[in-house]
């Protein structure tokens, strides 16, 4: 008698890879892992990464870009619930700070959030080691929240000169 296997459909596979490569990439940054120590932790064979990221940098990007986007999203959905309330007023200044601070630092509470200690882990190395590929990703994917915020910042402080201003939110970044 003949038994097969069960065999992970290509998204499950997928999927695996993601989620051991996450892990892996948080606790022991990009340089610390390599592709046969991810295929090894989500038991699955080296073609399979090949097969949906082509090489380690292609997966440490998807996995990074999607972790921006959830920090942005939260900062602008944030925002824009702010604004809201605050009508034609400024957004107060301590709200602005924690739309910026808080997804990266504190839990929403949600059961749909996936953004647990292994993403801010994965997202604070990111935003450390110097990584040249990084810079484009972060750029892109934080940008759109980040001037956001940086526009309801300078409702704050119109008369500070320009120059100023931008040195001053740098910092508070």
């Amino acid at each position: 008698m003949f038994y097969m296997l069960p065999v992970d459909s290509p998204a499950e596979t997928g999927a695996k890879v993601l989620a051991a490569a996450e892990v892996l990439f948080a606790e022991h940054g990009y340089d610390g892992v390599s592709l046969r120590r991810i295929t090894a932790e989500a038991a699955v064979n080296l073609a399979a990464v090949n097969y949906h990221y082509s090489d380690k940098q292609s997966l440490y990007l998807e996995i990074l870009a999607a972790r921006l986007r959830q920090v942005s999203r939260a900062r602008l959905d944030r925002l824009d619930a702010a604004e809201a309330r605050a009508a034609s007023d400024p957004v107060p200044l301590l709200e602005i700070i924690d739309i910026l601070a808080r997804p990266l630092l504190v839990p929403d509470g949600s059961s749909s959030s996936s953004f647990g200690p292994g993403a801010r882990r994965l997202v604070g190395r990111a935003l450390v080691e110097p990584l040249d590929f990084l810079a484009p990703v972060i750029a892109a994917e934080l940008q759109p929240a980040v001037a956001r915020c940086g526009q309801a910042l300078r409702r704050h402080a119109p008369a500070l000169p320009p120059a100023d201003f931008v040195w001053r939110y740098s910092f508070i970044m």
